[in-house]
């Protein structure tokens, strides 16, 4: 009985141990016309939906999205995806935007998985894009 139990806490840290924590979390530039909050995962995705506020006057036509898997040897993009989204200054929506897929990043066990708004195009057709340096937001979603 007492070899069955040992056994059993053994397969169970071995399983645990394969299975790695991911940590999702955004990131934004200081410029960033865009703010994100209200993050919503999902059994599948670790952004299934985002709350997005227009920081600005002008009215916002598409942001492009990336996520970033980071990990000790360095960040890779591993989606991107365009919304064509249509914020009014000053305006508050939550989008649905599916990404983060848990079943693809679990094999590549990176240490954060980061959501960055890449771009922002204006309906004044201006443009805003990620060229500076950025902030770390202090909140982790865990999946």
């Amino acid at each position: 009985m007492y070899v069955r139990l040992c056994f059993a806490v053994l397969i169970s840290a071995t399983v645990f141990a394969q299975s790695p924590r991911l940590h999702f979390t955004t990131r934004t530039h200081l410029r960033c016309p865009i703010s994100m909050s209200g993050i919503l995962p999902s059994k599948e995705f670790g952004f299934q939906s985002v709350v997005f506020h227009n920081d600005t006057g002008k009215p916002i036509d598409e942001l492009k999205l990336n996520v970033i898997a980071a990990s000790a040897t360095g960040e890779d993009v591993v989606e991107s995806i365009a919304l064509s989204v249509k914020l009014a200054p000053w305006q508050s929506k939550r989008i649905d935007v599916a990404l983060g897929r848990v079943q693809t990043l679990t094999p590549l066990q990176p240490a954060s998985v980061i959501l960055v708004v890449a771009s922002a195009d204006f309906s004044d057709r201006s443009h805003w894009a990620a060229e500076e340096p950025v902030i770390y937001d202090p909140v982790f979603f865990k999946k």
